[in-house]
């Protein structure tokens, strides 16, 4: 059996990976909890390895992971992938999230680094200026940090994401294709890299059938299922699509449920591709045209890009590195013409 790892300490305590990086982050846990997990340590000697290597190679033996959230989909399976990756080098992860505030992820920062943690893996905000001086601290520290999903405004540093602009020109020119006109785009921060990317495959597929980016409809949201819920009742209601496209998980099941709750009917009245964060979407009927994220990839490529540049050291020019995307075609769209 290899070295333990954060998911059997939660497995033998029976709590989640989260709780148990919180109590090696020094976070209070409920009593029970707290019992459960140390005594799950002791058993497996998971503490004891890694301080033993740590020692040794005078490393901390751990790698921060900042999220916006806990609770995303998406960043769960990432997270699952990469410390496949560290475990293999006798390395744990460190998670803690953000709230998708900045202060908050300035004083994350700050107190990851007080830790001397080997490297940081970063999922960050839309607008991260006022986190600069922070990030530039690990810099300065021979810190290593691996930005995943969006850039960092501001600040140079290796940088993995999908490849968000070809697969939304795919998921557009498959509705064009099929005779669509009224389209309407439902996405999220229009501040974010992430969204200028897919706008920009939008436009793309738009500028090929002849049409001009003046055509596009975009339904801005905050990418809750809640918001898209409502706000696509609303297009709905007024000026119906004929097709969606959703640039989310959570806003794709936000347009189910719009469209199921109204008068048209799925696939037929009103065609959808969306995205898919995992097999959930294939239950809907009829079966979902999506996008999927070959999250597997994102974390693996993290974990072996960080232990690379924790082994190696921090080059002077940066790796941007795409996992390419999938467009899944299945029942959700009618052709026109």
């Amino acid at each position: 059996m290899g070295n333990p790892t954060i998911y059997d300490v939660a497995a033998l305590a029976g709590v989640s990976p989260g709780t148990v990086s919180r109590y090696m982050n020094g976070y209070e846990l409920r009593e029970y909890n707290r019992v459960k997990v140390a005594k799950a340590i002791e058993d497996l000697g998971f503490e004891e390895n890694l301080i033993a290597k740590g020692l040794k190679s005078n490393r901390s033996m751990a790698i921060a992971v900042l999220l916006p959230e806990l609770r995303g989909l998406f960043s769960f399976d990432i997270l699952k992938n990469l410390e496949m990756v560290l475990e293999e080098k006798d390395y744990t992860m460190m998670i803690s999230d953000y709230e998708s505030d900045s202060v908050r992820l300035a004083q994350r920062l700050d107190h990851f680094r007080r830790r001397s943690i080997d490297g940081l893996i970063l999922f960050p905000l839309a607008n991260g200026d006022s986190c600069l001086n922070s990030l530039e601290e690990y810099r300065d520290a021979g810190i290593p940090v691996v930005s995943m999903s969006d850039r960092i405004r501001g600040f140079s540093c290796d940088y993995i994401h999908g490849g968000n602009r070809f697969v939304s020109f795919q998921a557009v020119d498959h509705l064009l294709s099929r005779g669509h006109r009224n389209i309407r785009i439902v996405t999220g921060r229009r501040e974010t890299g992430v969204t200028e990317e897919r706008m920009e495959g939008c436009r793309e597929a738009f500028l090929k059938h002849g049409l001009s980016a003046g055509d596009m409809h975009i339904i801005w949201t905050d990418y809750t299922m809640e918001d898209a819920l409502s706000k696509i009742g609303e297009s709905l209601a007024s000026d119906p699509p004929t097709a969606l496209y959703c640039t989310s998980y959570y806003i794709t099941m936000g347009a189910v449920l719009a469209v199921n709750g109204s008068k048209y009917q799925l696939g037929t009245d009103v065609s959808l591709i969306g995205h898919d964060y995992f097999a959930g979407t294939e239950i809907v009927s009829p079966a979902l045209t999506t996008v999927e994220h070959d999250l597997e990839s994102l974390g693996r490529e993290a974990g072996l890009l960080m232990m690379d540049r924790i082994g190696n050291g921090i080059p002077d020019e940066y790796l941007e590195i795409e996992i390419p995307m999938k467009l899944n075609i299945r029942e959700s769209v009618r052709a026109l013409t």
